[in-house]
């Protein structure tokens, strides 16, 4: 039965406590709570409120309490870990447990111990991402000079480079990567503990100890913020949502082009399915559920939000309800993240396929040519413009009536028109010698694209060597 209820209420319906408890959640905390309460009891010896004697039980017996401690969870009724370990403590040592629970609350223990998980999951999201972002900027370093369509509105726009794709993959993971930093130092790492359960405590804590031994970077200074605020789930969430919907975008350029009829990437064929009908299938199974988890994500931040903004000030079980969804989101994100990579790493591009498509369309340079012909005849842009769409418009898809009709319009136009002239024929020939000519840093001219890579994998602490990194 519940130990905190007994005295004042008596005992309560089984299905009732079940209702209420928490402890099935509570098993992803075990080591976090008892770290915690070990703090406490130091924390309690240097304020002179235990002997020595009693420091020393306790702390010996609750390295030994996470065994007995989940075994009493699965086992008899309790509310939460916290009275678990309680009745184990009780059990060790006798009733001089009771002098080991002053100047303390579940409120603050627990949200010291979800922010303990909390910075612990982060740090090792944040060892995933960087081992993705590898990933990718060795991806992208084998296709720097590899062509390719970009789109807008599905329509095709501009020529691009498989590898200035892939830097933009790894710029939106590098941005969510400076998010989760942010959030883990300046919201997570802030020390609940010592506010006991809403306005402090006469027992004089050293916070500041607490929180050097337990390594948070600052206080939650106000008590009533320190144990009622869910701030840290809704924020490590909104990151994790982001992130996964941002590349949910790469998810499914990726099964798009894994379509027979474009055929421009090669997936691992770990991360393929068959059907159980149609021998003929080979199905992105790997990047369909990541996609869904992405859905997961949503749902697991819209409830927690929804969860918090039912309730006033202080605390409330209401929020009991949140941590399973900052466990479950922490949980699938690392999940998530370690296929990924997977991915990557087997993902192979078909560059012949990709040039195909780009030979076969030269509206993906007209935008070059028209910007290189107003500079070099000296004509306003949208005069330019509006040519090269007359000439469309009349040549439809055929390469050959445009370059004609070009030439002939800017005979007319300009004084240097076979310069203008021969390098529309070669860049329609040479799409390679378009990215060349892209000057704005972030474009996909190959020597941009290489420096980006390059600098990019050095802040992460690799240096490029032929083709593959070393660490720094």
């Amino acid at each position: 039965m519940s130990e905190y209820r007994k005295v004042l209420l008596g005992p309560t319906k089984d299905f009732i406590l079940e209702f209420i408890s928490s402890t099935e959640e509570d098993e992803y905390i075990v080591d976090e709570v008892i770290e915690v309460f070990m703090v406490h009891v130091e924390a309690l010896y240097r304020a002179g409120l235990i002997s020595n004697d009693l420091r020393g039980k306790a702390l010996d017996a609750l390295k030994r309490s996470k065994e007995p401690v989940l075994e009493l969870m699965r086992s008899s009724g309790f509310e939460d870990v916290h009275e678990a370990l309680e009745r184990y403590l009780r059990e060790v040592l006798g009733s001089d447990y009771g002098y080991l629970v002053i100047g303390r609350s579940r409120n603050d223990h627990v949200a010291t111990a979800l922010r303990l998980k909390c910075l612990r999951g982060i740090n090792g999201i944040l060892k995933l991402l960087k081992e993705l972002r590898k990933e990718l900027l060795l991806k992208a370093c084998r296709y720097v000079g590899s062509v390719m369509p970009l789109y807008t509105h599905l329509q095709q726009a501009q020529l691009s480079s498989i590898a200035h794709y892939l830097l933009y993959v790894d710029e939106i993971i590098k941005t969510h990567t400076n998010l989760l930093e942010y959030v883990k130092d300046h919201v997570i790492s802030l020390s609940p503990l010592g506010s006991s359960a809403v306005a402090g405590t006469t027992v004089c804590i050293d916070r500041v100890f607490e929180r050097d031994r337990l390594g948070f970077k600052g206080l939650c200074e106000n008590t009533l913020y320190a144990t009622s605020s869910r701030d840290f789930i809704i924020l490590t969430l909104s990151v994790l949502t982001s992130l996964f919907t941002e590349i949910t975008r790469f998810f499914n350029d990726l099964i798009t082009w894994n379509m027979a009829e474009i055929s421009t990437v090669k997936l691992p064929k770990e991360h393929i399915s068959t059907s159980s009908v149609m021998p003929h299938k080979k199905n992105p199974v790997t990047l369909e559920v990541l996609r869904a988890l992405t859905s997961e994500l949503i749902g697991y931040l819209v409830i927690a939000l929804s969860m918090v903004k039912s309730i006033g000030s202080g605390y409330s079980l209401d929020l009991q309800e949140v941590n399973k969804y900052l466990i479950k989101g922490i949980d699938l994100t690392i999940k998530g993240i370690k296929v990924l990579i997977d991915v990557v790493k087997g993902l192979e591009f078909d560059t012949d396929s990709w040039v195909k498509i780009v030979r076969e369309s030269y509206y993906l340079i007209l935008t070059d040519i028209a910007e290189v012909t107003s500079i070099k005849c000296g004509l306003p842009y949208r005069s330019v413009y509006n040519i090269v769409a007359d000439i469309v418009g009349k040549c439809g898809n055929s390469k050959e009536c445009f370059l004609s009709k070009f030439c002939s319009k800017v005979k007319e136009l300009c004084s240097n028109y076979r310069e203008l002239c021969k390098l529309a024929k070669d860049l329609l020939s040479n799409p390679l010698n378009v990215l060349k000519l892209r000057c704005v840093i972030g474009s996909p001219n190959p020597n941009f694209t290489l420096d980006s890579i390059r600098s990019r994998l050095r802040e992460l602490g690799f240096n490029l060597v032929c083709g593959g990194v070393v660490e720094k």
